[in-house]
């Protein structure tokens, strides 16, 4: 079962709020549906509820950043990688010039595999040795030890059952093989977060009780304590903040929504979610907001 509580980073008051209502979806049995948690998330990402083909507009900067860091010492050349929850390909892109014999790009979303697919294409990527795949990265579709690296980018924190994510990753693995993951920490958006849970708590709280949004960040210590459940040795786990500034308020709400899909909006009818993110907007043009606080855990270990 996931985590009930939230351990991202929200004001006093509001972190009570909003923990109140995850128990509470705790005890009506909301929390324990994560088959409808992992529809509503797909949902999100094949763009059900925000421009996601947007994505790579807003967010590649973003997420080649994490990229190189999470890649960054890592020897691909000439191995058999699997990327879980690759998107539009940011990731997988880079371990291809990375030198990787074959590679499995595996997402839930068929819209983002087929961004990845098209982009690839039309990039001149050599296509031969990319498997495009949809997959549940709870249920990896794959024989125990069948890869050299996993890697897995800002996809954790959307997953229900975080341990049995990890676990599957090592059992792909070949004896020796590498898991690398980066995951959200606590920080991560908290400055837009905060408004969004605060407007969505003021103005939505019917449509939000009961409801334990599908988001679970973590920090360095829990990270540790998991991959040493699992099993994985030689674990390495680390930090990095900064602030990516977009401009103005509107470029970080089209950032926000097409990143986070705003999967929660199956909540609320069409008319209500457009006046939560005018209000929102609103708010983040009152306060001058520019930039999005980032806050990446990156995790290594060895099978």
């Amino acid at each position: 079962m996931p985590a009930i509580l939230y351990r991202g980073e929200l004001s006093p008051l509001l972190k009570f709020a909003v923990n109140s209502n995850f128990l509470l979806a705790w005890i009506v049995g909301g929390l324990r549906d994560t088959d409808t948690m992992k529809k509503r998330l797909k949902l999100g990402y094949d763009g059900g509820f925000a421009d996601v083909g947007c994505y790579d507009e807003t967010s590649s900067q973003h997420y080649n950043q994490i990229a190189k860091h999470l890649l960054d010492g890592l020897d691909l050349r000439g191995k058999r990688v699997l990327d879980v929850g690759c998107g539009t390909g940011i990731v997988s892109n880079q371990i291809i010039e990375c030198g990787a014999l074959s590679l499995v790009s595996g997402d839930q979303s068929e819209f983002m595999l087929d961004q990845w697919r098209h982009k690839s294409a039309s990039a001149g990527a050599d296509n031969e040795k990319i498997e495009f795949r949809l997959l549940d990265a709870e249920n990896l579709p794959y024989a125990d030890g069948e890869f050299d690296i996993v890697v897995s980018s800002m996809v954790m924190s959307m997953i229900p059952n975080q341990m049995k994510y990890l676990s599957e990753m090592r059992r792909v693995l070949k004896p020796g093989g590498t898991m690398a993951i980066s995951t959200h920490g606590p920080y991560h958006y908290q400055n837009i977060n905060e408004i969004v849970f605060k407007i969505y708590t003021l103005k939505g709280l019917l449509g939000m009780m009961g409801y334990r949004i599908e988001y679970w960040p973590i920090n360095e210590k829990i990270a540790a304590k998991m991959l040493n459940k699992v099993g994985f040795t030689h674990q390495k786990v680390s930090t990095m903040k900064w602030e990516d500034e977009l401009g103005s308020p509107e470029k970080v709400w089209k950032f926000y929504a097409s990143t986070t899909t705003l999967f929660w909006s199956e909540r609320y009818s069409k008319e209500k979610n457009k006046m939560f993110e005018k209000t929102i907007l609103e708010e983040l043009c009152q306060r001058n907001i520019t930039s999005i606080m980032v806050d990446v855990i990156f995790c290594r270990g060895q099978k």
